[in-house]
């Protein structure tokens, strides 16, 4: 989260940040918002954590508007708390004056500017049906496999 804040650096709907969030720990699911190239380049940044098999999907309950996230809720907990995320009066999120500069994790820094400008392309109300479709398609084998 920290990352994705640091890249937004802006106000922003806590939903946005949220699912950014989660392309960073599932980067498989970010195949869902690319195209063809896109999708095998990053699978071959990214590695065996990028390939869309069953293990590297979350249930789309997690993706849904208020869904169970447990890791999601302790970040959030501890970083509003410690004065590094601040919500303002309309809801948005954004970085506050002790937000470190980052997770110093080259990999999630990265991931992070991937998730928040792919995410930044995609009306928000399409972002949960792609998902569903992406997850539908690992599911019954037909997503992407194979990198060429």
């Amino acid at each position: 989260m920290i990352d994705v804040l640091q890249t937004i650096s802006e106000a922003v709907d806590p939903e946005r940040v949220r699912l950014a969030a989660i392309l960073v720990r599932k980067p498989v699911l970010a195949a869902a918002f690319m195209d063809d190239t896109q999708a095998d380049q990053w699978l071959r940044v990214v590695g065996s954590d990028a390939r869309p098999l069953k293990g590297n999907v979350v249930q789309i309950s997690q993706f849904q508007k208020n869904g169970v996230d447990y890791p999601w809720a302790a970040a959030f907990g501890q970083l509003k708390g410690a004065g590094a995320l601040v919500v303002d009066s309309a809801g948005k999120w954004c970085a506050g004056s002790r937000l470190p500069a980052s997770s110093g994790q080259d990999w999630v820094i990265g991931r992070a500017a991937i998730a928040v400008q792919l995410l930044s392309t995609i009306e928000p109300t399409q972002i949960e049906q792609r998902l569903i479709v992406f997850n539908r398609s690992v599911e019954d084998g037909t997503a992407r496999r194979a990198v060429s």
